[in-house]
């Protein structure tokens, strides 16, 4: 289920354990994300334990469902080669398809939601491209609205907590793009910004912040 989920080759090299009840449990040690063979670093991810919280109903079909991960001590390391080709890419959400369209026509919102209600991580030491970042924990979850793709989390960094909204719009036929609308508290008044996707790409091609 993870690795459909993110569409990376998760492999788990720890203890799993059950925690049956309402809300059944499965917490994964060691969980690891090979690189690319050419990458310098082995792995693209790493954590030292993952708590999956699963549908109950869920495990009675044929496939369960994640509602909600919690990652401890996480590492990232993403490159990039001469190439232009990165270490690793995930695949959130296959493109979202829409009944009664054709498949020219571009769907409502650049990826489909994936069902995952939220996910949280403590202690994430991440390396892109060769800059360092560390951030005590970072959490987002799923807001269901009716006609945008919301999500709402907070950053953690140095005993300050950040909060911030993502929200996607539907594909805007006129402009040919997909419209990001992202809010970030610093303290202070909120840093908006407006973000347009390509409808193609998804590649942003256009900023107001």
């Amino acid at each position: 289920v993870l690795q459909d989920a993110t569409g990376l080759p998760v492999e788990i090299d720890g203890a799993v354990s059950w925690k049956l009840s309402l809300r059944p449990q499965i917490e994964l040690n060691r969980v690891r994300v090979p690189n690319a063979d050419w990458a310098h670093h082995e792995n693209a991810f790493s954590a030292e334990k993952i708590d999956v919280t699963l549908d109950l109903i869920s495990l009675f079909r044929d496939r369960p469902t994640i509602q909600n991960i919690k990652i401890y001590d996480a590492n990232i390391c993403v490159e990039q080669n001469a190439g232009g080709e990165f270490s690793v890419v995930p695949n959130i959400g296959d493109v979202a398809t829409d009944a009664g369209k054709s498949v020219d026509t571009p769907a409502d919102f650049p990826f489909a939601a994936s069902g995952l209600g939220g996910l949280e991580i403590q202690n994430l030491s991440a390396d892109f491209l060769g800059t360092q970042y560390d951030i005590d924990g970072v959490q987002i979850r799923y807001m269901p609205r009716e006609d945008t793709l919301e999500y709402s989390g907070w950053l953690r960094n140095d005993g300050d907590v950040f909060p911030f909204i993502v929200s996607f719009s539907k594909y805007n036929a006129e402009r040919k793009v997909y419209p990001v609308r992202i809010a970030f508290a610093t303290g202070g008044d909120a840093l908006i910004a407006n973000v347009a996707l390509e409808g193609t790409s998804k590649a942003p091609i256009d900023f107001i912040i």
